[in-house]
């Protein structure tokens, strides 16, 4: 067994996920970014996103969505919810049964639905967690038939949102101290349910 920066490596050819480093018999040099691409591939493939099952998953995400988007502002416990929690649909991200990520969607009217309190753990992110969230949130939309969907973000997220396929609208405004903006989502008309 070697060590690099602390962590356990097995042979070559072997996976220690647990680790957080996988090598392959391809290579005799290992640099800190083929470690984590290997452990980025490995996590990615574990990644189960679905809906809330249970009070303590909920519980769990509330707590998860807090230490990524209320704690690093300062603000207590209970700022990371709203009166809105009980009639959306919460989706979640799971790695080894622990909550890394989670969205919210919920219907603003017939026809428009609002994505919010998209959070990743910060050691998951730019691994394709948030994406994957957003399309669950956008094919419930559908099943919904909702026509557009609206995300107040952070403006220095605009990109991730601009690459699902979401166009700003208005100009950008302070929202807890942090430059936001809207950006709009319209189903395409395949996605959207026919209802009779």
């Amino acid at each position: 067994m070697w060590s690099i920066s602390g962590l356990a490596i097995l042979l070559p050819g072997t996976c220690a996920f647990n680790t957080e480093i996988c090598l392959t018999a391809a290579c005799s040099r290992w640099t800190q970014i083929d470690l984590y691409l290997c452990r980025l591939g490995n996590a990615i493939k574990m990644i189960e996103i679905r809906s809330i099952q249970n009070e303590i998953e909920f519980n769990d995400m509330l707590y998860q969505r807090w230490l990524v988007l209320r704690a690093p502002l300062g603000m207590p416990r209970g700022t990371e919810k709203d009166k809105y929690e009980d009639n959306a649909f919460h989706a979640i991200a799971l790695w080894d049964r622990q909550i890394v990520g989670s969205a919210r969607l919920r219907p603003l009217s017939e026809d428009l639905g609002s994505i919010a309190y998209v959070a990743i753990l910060p050691e998951f992110q730019n691994q394709g967690i948030g994406t994957q969230l957003v399309q669950k949130l956008i094919a419930i939309a559908a099943e919904q038939n909702l026509k557009t969907l609206r995300v107040m973000a952070r403006t220095n997220v605009m990109n991730f949102y601009n690459r699902l396929g979401f166009i700003a609208e208005g100009e950008p405004f302070d929202y807890l101290d942090l430059s936001h903006i809207f950006l709009y989502y319209k189903l395409p008309a395949a996605l959207q349910l026919v209802t009779d």
